[in-house]
């Protein structure tokens, strides 16, 4: 059990205590729950050589359907919920002449994936905040970026809830530092991160270790990365020991950005001998499981799903692109994209391709075009149907990654780690394929094209669960 093996490993290095103390089971624990998983009671199988084995998706898991999605579009979209915004604000952080413009100025910024060792990317700290909604509304302003979610982030940093407060400075810190072309001052990024570290708290003391693990945006310094590392774990160990805290930690937040800062940092040369753990090889050996995963994943049942995701995808880019794209635009299909891409290759990138920079574009050029014929109104129903299906894929894909960490909880931590980068990255997928799906929905109805049907998408499913075992 999973006590047990804290009581054997307790005094190892403290990135062991990320991933392996009791509240970080809890953790893992309330991510499977929102995944509607069953944590198993009984001992995992390991297959032969330490990998997880992957035929115990539940049945449940390969029913099929679409309501996985549904469930996770519904939070996506609804990431703002009531909060009414004034995107005004915008202008008080980001140099945007017209709001109509924004979309595409952060799409461009976004397309940077490797920036540096302390910051690779916007996209690498989603799933690293203390609540929910900061975590929802920032991923949804990644996905498809509008100047209502935007606004948010900012009005969000500006609250009077310190938590709250300073997940919305640190969510605008990594927007300035991917986007410092239209930060309205070269150190704006500076200027809130140093309002955010005033108060303990954990994305922020995340950040100001990775800054000082590797000393790209301030002084390098190994023994005040570790402790502020540290103190960033403890309080999430803090909050989980205080049941009538009020303050949250989000389920969702892996500790990705945390475990691998301090992984580097046993790894640097010039780390004082006094901190340096060489009987704790634990780092390296979740690094390697979650290689052998990635490199699993394709031919894997879940690997297979994603891939017949992409097919879908890639089929309702083209129906687009020819119908809209070409005839507006001169522009042929953009897809066609490899099936897979590396994880590492942009620090947990997606399995499939979403692109919100291809649907932008023709999501322009749809509503600029007055009217369409019959032929064309059905085929982007085709193409929504084409969407659907490929995002009730990705759901399940989701899912049963969630299924293979159950299976594997009571066979270690390196094995039921090994899918988080996946999951994190599936996960992403999903929100990025809920916001192109309801923007497409939208810009449908408006126009009186008949809706996509639910069911088509369903049978689609239906062959790909019954076809992979």
């Amino acid at each position: 059990m999973i006590k047990n093996v804290v009581s054997r490993l307790g005094h190892l290095f403290t990135i062991v205590c990320v991933l392996i103390c009791s509240p970080a089971h809890a953790q893992f624990g309330d991510l499977l729950k929102k995944l509607s998983i069953e944590v198993p009671a009984k001992p995992a199988m390991v297959a032969p050589g330490g990998a997880v084995a992957t035929s115990g998706a539940s049945n449940e898991a390969r029913s099929g359907g679409i309501t996985p999605s549904d469930q996770w579009c519904a939070q996506a979209s609804g990431a703002l919920g009531n909060m009414k915004v004034d995107t005004a604000l915008i202008t008080s952080e980001f140099k945007v002449k017209e709001l109509i413009s924004l979309q595409d100025e952060f799409l461009l910024a976004l397309e940077q994936k490797q920036l540096s060792k302390t910051f690779p990317n916007a996209a690498f700290f989603s799933a690293s905040f203390e609540t929910k909604r900061v975590r929802a509304i920032y991923d949804t302003f990644l996905a498809f970026p509008e100047p209502d979610t935007l606004a948010a982030l900012i009005q969000i940093s500006r609250s009077k809830d310190d938590q709250d407060k300073i997940d919305g400075l640190m969510a605008l810190v990594y927007l300035h530092l991917q986007a410092p072309a239209l930060s309205i001052t070269p150190n704006r990024w500076k200027e809130l991160y140093q309002q955010a570290v005033k108060v303990p708290h954990y994305t922020s003391l995340l950040f100001k270790g990775r800054i000082a693990t590797y000393g790209e945006l301030g002084p390098k310094d190994l023994t005040n990365a570790m402790a502020s590392l540290n103190q960033a774990n403890g309080l999430k160990s803090e909050y989980a020991e205080m049941p009538r805290s009020k303050r949250e930690f989000d389920y969702q937040n892996y500790e990705i950005q945390l475990y691998s800062a301090m992984r580097d940092i046993q790894k640097d040369p010039s780390l004082p001998p006094n901190l340096r753990k060489p009987d704790s090889p634990l780092g390296d050996q979740i690094l390697q499981a979650q290689t052998n995963f990635e490199k699993q994943f394709p031919r894997m049942r879940v690997g297979k799903l994603s891939a017949d995701a992409q097919k879908f995808n890639d089929k309702a880019e083209s129906l687009g692109d020819s119908i809209i794209g070409k005839s507006q635009e001169g522009n042929q299909f953009e897809g066609g994209k490899a099936s897979y891409k590396s994880l590492a290759a942009e620090g947990g990138s997606t399995y499939v391709s979403v692109d919100p920079v291809h649907n932008a574009r023709l999501l322009k050029a749809f509503g600029e075009q007055a009217t369409f014929s019959d032929a064309q109104k059905a085929l982007l129903k085709q193409a929504q149907e084409q969407r659907m299906a490929a995002q009730g894929l990705i759901a399940q894909a989701q899912q049963e990654i969630g299924q293979i960490m159950s299976n594997a909880m009571n066979a270690g931590f390196v094995q039921m780690t090994a899918p988080l980068p996946a999951l994190k990255a599936v996960n992403n997928a999903l929100i990025k394929s809920c916001m192109i799906t309801s923007k497409w929905e939208q810009a449908m109805r408006s126009k009186d094209i008949p809706k996509a049907d639910p069911k088509v998408a369903e049978s689609a499913l239906g062959d790909a669960n019954s076809m992979y075992k």
